[in-house]
């Protein structure tokens, strides 16, 4: 028994081993550093975000934000998708 546990973790030393890394900590530190572009109709994931620093391109009720949210406040660039859960077609 003890030359198959022996074998068993020899042979999962030389696969992992042989596992070659695709991409670099460069590459995937450059590839995240880009603007997400997130829409989120609630409101919960849009302050989330937002606080984040990651606000959504587009929420919805953004007319009544400051009232029912307040903190934090979303940029002048979002987008409004009208009523929230019920997205107007346009």
């Amino acid at each position: 028994m003890t030359t198959l546990k022996w074998f068993a973790l020899t042979l999962c030393l030389v696969l992992t081993a042989c596992n070659s890394q695709t991409s670099t900590t460069s590459e995937v530190e450059n590839s995240h550093s880009g603007r997400m572009n997130i829409v989120s109709p609630d409101w919960g994931n849009a302050a989330t975000l937002t606080a984040m620093g990651h606000a959504p391109i587009a929420t919805g009720d953004v007319r009544v934000w400051d009232r029912w949210v307040g903190s934090p406040k979303l940029p002048t660039s979002i987008t409004d998708l009208g009523i929230r859960y019920q997205p107007t077609l346009s």
